[in-house]
Order: C-alpha cells, then sequence, then structure tokens
C-alpha cells in the first residue's frame, strides 16, 4: 500500500538502510552502535516501536534492521530487549507477506534464547 507521507518513506528507507548496511559485514552492526551512541540516535530504541507501524513495510523493515544488528551479538539482543522488543514481536498483527513471516521466526527465535 502507498505511504501516507514522505515522512513515512523516510522513516521505511532508513530502516531498510540499517538493516543492508547491519547485513553487509560482520563489523557493520559496531559501526551503526557507535554511531547511535555518539549521536543520540536511539536506533535500538525507535526501531522496536516500529514494528507495530500500520505500514508492513516499515515493520518489515525494522524488524529486518533489528535481527540483522542482533545476528550474534548478545550486547544489542539485550539492548533491544531492554526497550521491550518481545512485547513489540508479541504484539504484531497477522501477516500475509512471506518476508515478514520470516523475519519474525528468525526474531522470535532469537529473543526467546535470552
Amino acid at each position: 500500500s502507498q505511504l501516507v507521507n514522505r515522512d513515512e518513506l523516510v522513516v521505511e528507507h532508513t530502516c531498510k538502510l540499517i538493516w543492508l548496511f547491519s547485513m553487509r559485514s560482520s563489523k557493520s552492526p559496531n559501526v551503526i552502535y557507535k554511531l547511535d551512541k555518539k549521536y543520540h540516535y536511539r536506533i535500538f530504541e525507535i526501531l522496536p516501536t516500529l514494528l507495530l507501524h500500520y505500514e508492513e513495510n516499515v515493520a518489515l523493515n525494522a524488524l529486518g534492521a533489528i535481527c540483522s544488528l542482533s545476528r550474534n551479538k548478545l550486547q544489542y539482543i539485550e539492548m533491544f530487549i531492554d526497550n521491550d522488543v518481545k512485547r513489540y514481536i508479541g504484539q504484531m498483527p497477522e501477516t500475509s507477506n512471506s518476508t515478514l513471516q520470516q523475519q519474525t521466526i528468525i526474531a522470535k527465535r532469537t529473543f526467546s534464547s535470552t
């Protein structure tokens, strides 16, 4: 569906950039973390809240970024847990989007082990 305004499009694309960049190399999540800490972007706080966004593309890209940042990074998993990621994942609406379904399974597996 069409995003309502330019701000939502910016949010969607920002989440997608974080997701893609964090998958680029094993060092990328650390770079994102350092930038987040230095400039107080609050990425680890904001991304979980976007899982309940009414636009599936925003939720998908936020979830992809969370999963990618959390891959083999206990410190980041704990940061997301501290920001209620488990609750947000549990409240996500059902979807027919197969990519979002797959990311949700990965996220549930990632965050249930801690």
